[in-house]
């Protein structure tokens, strides 16, 4: 590998079985065949940037890579550079995948006074579809429905319903069932649950008092980048697919899913988040999500006060998918698997990246990023709004 920068692995004392943010530096074996690079370096010049991704990208496919990302901080200027030379508004610039660039967040979003974006940059080696790009684009432009926020969402949750900040014991069966779709084991969520008090992870549960069970969840995993930007990431939204308890007054039990479990779930996680980041220091890290385009957790995300960066804000329709990381991950969520085989690719390539083609290709999805901004913090997750959230978690 040439003319990359020194920046090795670090890891936190405690790491769950998935990791969602990564660590620093350069990994070149994370799931999914991916290479992925979590720059520290905040990039002030092109072409120096251009260049460590043109590095990057070579070293990933010399290695059978089936995805390379690399995410870091730049300043205007190079964001600037690549408009201008283009022709481009950024939401085109986006849109044209330029660079194989995927996502840019504008940080002012939640540190008013910056004038820096995160970027990342993905490319597969293999075509990308997106067919719920219209549907995605049209709700993510269009005014947020019922416009319930989210401490009236967590208001309407029944007293039945229990929010918890740490996983018991108890619930090593059913945190490995909601999550096995994201590839834990039931010995990783034994794990983690022994280890959570030392890991550096926010932990957020609903719990049915009736039956004592955990129903839904979430967790929040932070990477600090460089002194300016720590990111802190909320995954593993899931809901049980089992169903309510048969109550004598209901013809038929009921399902857990599409009573708005997850969104109070994640509603609690981000004040937990906020507790501990930015109503203590005044810092907002980025919380951010990516989120599944198929399954369509971006709702429980809106529906918590997330936003998806210059898309919400465009009005003029976008044609073509932006704030996409592409076939990033498998998650075998029920929904229909995607139709990626091995002949999508040239034929000069297929056996050297056949490897990359196995039982969980058909289940790889697209995610749409989505972050929480200061406007949201400010307008939904104030003191007094923060102080009810965090009432409903079990004493």
């Amino acid at each position: 590998m040439t003319n990359l920068p020194e920046q090795p692995i670090t890891n936190v004392q405690v790491v769950p079985e998935v990791t969602s943010t990564g660590s620093l530096g350069f990994d070149w074996d994370r799931s999914y065949h991916r290479a992925y690079a979590n720059l520290a370096e905040r990039f002030t010049e092109p072409d120096q940037l251009i260049q460590i991704l043109t590095n990057f990208q070579a070293e990933a496919d010399q290695r059978g890579r089936r995805r390379s990302v690399l995410r870091c901080v730049c300043s205007e200027a190079v964001v600037q550079t690549m408009t201008q030379e283009t022709n481009q508004t950024l939401a085109e610039l986006l849109s044209s995948h330029h660079l194989s660039l995927e996502v840019v967040i504008p940080l002012n979003l939640i540190h008013p006074e910056s004038s820096d974006y995160l970027v990342m940059f993905g490319r597969n080696v293999h075509p990308t579809r997106l067919p719920e790009w219209p549907e995605l684009a049209a709700y993510w432009q269009s005014p947020n429905g019922s416009s319930r926020t989210p401490l009236e969402r967590l208001s309407r949750l029944p007293a039945h319903f229990q929010l918890i900040d740490r996983p018991r014991s108890q619930d090593v069966s059913a945190l490995a069932e909601l999550w096995h779709v994201f590839e834990w084991s039931p010995e990783g969520v034994a794990r983690f649950i022994a280890n959570f008090e030392q890991s550096q992870i926010w932990f957020s549960g609903v719990v049915d008092t009736r039956n004592d069970q955990l129903v839904a969840a979430c967790m929040g995993e932070a990477l600090q980048l460089n002194d300016q930007v720590t990111i802190v990431e909320t995954t593993e939204y899931s809901t049980t697919t089992r169903m309510q308890p048969e109550l004598p007054s209901e013809a038929a039990p009921q399902s857990y899913q599409g009573h708005g479990l997850c969104t109070s779930a994640l509603i609690g996680l981000q004040a937990q988040i906020l507790r501990d980041t930015y109503h203590q220091t005044g810092q907002l890290p980025l919380i951010n999500a990516e989120l599944n385009v198929r399954s369509r957790s971006d709702i429980a995300a809106r529906h918590a006060g997330m936003i998806i960066p210059i898309l919400s804000e465009t009005t003029q329709p976008i044609s073509e998918p932006i704030q996409v990381l592409f076939d990033n991950v498998a998650v075998e969520d029920g929904q229909a698997p995607n139709d990626l085989q091995l002949a999508d690719l040239p034929p000069a390539l297929q056996p050297y990246f056949a490897h990359i083609f196995d039982d969980r290709t058909a289940w790889l999805r697209s995610f749409i990023m989505g972050i929480l901004p200061m406007d949201s913090v400010t307008n939904h997750y104030h003191q007094a709004a923060m102080e009810y959230i965090l009432s409903r978690y079990q004493s």
